[in-house]
């Protein structure tokens, strides 16, 4: 019954007012979900939202879980969030993880969040070609002996660290560790083993919940990469 009460308390009433698209900025309660559910039920949403405006190209602009510091397993919440914007068309995501309130799951900081949802529907919506907009994704890893190449997909500019090189780690011997992460070539990163030997199984960055304090990976044009976890 609650998605018919939320349905009809708060959307019926509105659709067919004139709109160019939607900005989705959804809570948290369905961490538990998998990913499968999770990007079956956004398919949903955006199909019924784009159905009750009579337009199911309609655009469709969401945003990822913010940090939070008692979240349960928001990094997998977020990939799900990443693969469902990317199962629609005419849907795009912002990434959020750099921002956020440890001890507020309700943060104020969203002023990051409003300019980039801004640079995605100027570029995508209205066509600003001028305008970088998308957050590098997760696209592939080598894994190798003494660390990781991570490679991230098209965006604009080049990769760039914050900071103190943070937020990369890699599974050696079955145990999550700290990397040490050098970006290269402008698009990929350097995961480095602590002993500079070791050959990881997995490699992964900012895996958690609270997530803000080792986000350090962005474009040259401001947007914080995605994180995202590889085995």
């Amino acid at each position: 019954s609650a998605p018919a009460m939320h349905w009809n308390g708060k959307v019926a009433p509105l659709a067919g007012y004139t709109a160019r698209g939607f900005l989705w900025y959804q809570g948290e309660s369905n961490q538990n979900d998998s990913e499968a559910l999770f990007v079956r039920q956004f398919r949903i949403l955006v199909d019924a939202w784009r159905a009750a405006w009579g337009d199911n190209s309609m655009p469709w602009i969401s945003v990822e879980l913010a940090s939070y510091g008692y979240g349960k397993d928001w990094g997998k919440v977020r990939a799900a969030q990443v693969l469902a914007a990317g199962s629609v068309d005419n849907s795009y995501i912002v990434c959020a993880s750099d921002t956020g309130e440890k001890t507020d799951i309700h943060p104020a900081d969203k002023g990051p969040i409003s300019e980039r949802l801004e640079r995605i529907a100027m570029r995508r919506v209205y066509g600003a070609k001028d305008v970088a907009d998308m957050s590098p994704e997760f696209s592939g890893a080598e894994f190798k002996k003494g660390g990781a190449l991570v490679k991230f997909g098209p965006f604009g500019g080049k990769l760039e660290g914050r900071g103190e090189p943070r937020g990369f780690e890699l599974k050696i011997g079955g145990k999550w560790v700290e990397a040490k992460p050098e970006i290269k070539g402008g698009s990929s990163v350097w995961a480095a083993s602590p002993d500079g030997a070791a050959k990881p199984e997995g490699v992964r960055y900012l895996w958690k919940s609270w997530a803000k304090p080792d986000a350090w990976l962005y474009t040259s044009d401001g947007l914080p990469a995605f994180g995202f976890s590889k085995e």
